[in-house]
């Protein structure tokens, strides 16, 4: 289970990644366009709101859960003992899992909407917009997957799953650990 889902949010986490960069090269090039030859790229406002940063937020949530890598403070956490701590990480990561999945049922009932009546924006062009609907379903479906998972190994003792990768470790901000 634990290369399923490892091997998900990297794949997730690259997509994201690489709508990231296409999202930099397509404004760069409206800039461009827009600047030095009088002529914007249509339709980039759209695409980028509805693709590029749709991609780049539900994508790699899997992957940044896994490194462990959100926002969290640990007023209470830290002073507990592992056991009780363990326990208290895992009922958070249920209730976690929990929501994200009200969210991907949700928004796959959504999408499955918007791609019934075949959604579109109507901006400087027209941009069929109901794909982009299913990526909020598939980034969350991950997380809840891996937030179980991760409750499930944190009620068994399994600290790892807690552990930060060295390369997540080394960006973090002096004095924040």
């Amino acid at each position: 289970m634990r290369k399923l889902l490892y091997g998900l949010s990297n794949a997730l986490g690259l997509l994201g990644g690489v709508a990231l960069v296409l999202m930099m090269l397509h404004v760069n090039l409206d800039v461009f366009g827009r600047f030095l030859l009088n002529s914007p790229v249509p339709g980039t406002l759209e695409i980028v709101s509805n693709y590029y940063m749709v991609a780049v937020v539900f994508l790699p949530l899997a992957l940044v859960e896994r490194q462990n890598a959100h926002i969290s403070v640990e007023l209470l956490s830290q002073h507990l003992p592992r056991g009780p701590r363990l326990w208290l990480i895992g009922f958070a990561s249920l209730a976690a899992a929990v929501y994200f999945a009200a969210f991907t049922w949700q928004t796959w009932l959504d999408a499955l909407a918007k791609l019934r009546i075949g959604e579109y924006i109507r901006g400087q062009i027209l941009i069929v917009n109901w794909p982009s609907r299913f990526l909020l379903p598939v980034g969350c479906a991950l997380i809840t997957l891996l937030l179980l998972w991760k409750a499930w190994r944190l009620f068994r003792g399994d600290e790892s799953v807690l552990e930060k990768p060295q390369e997540v470790v080394g960006t973090e901000l002096e004095g924040t650990e």
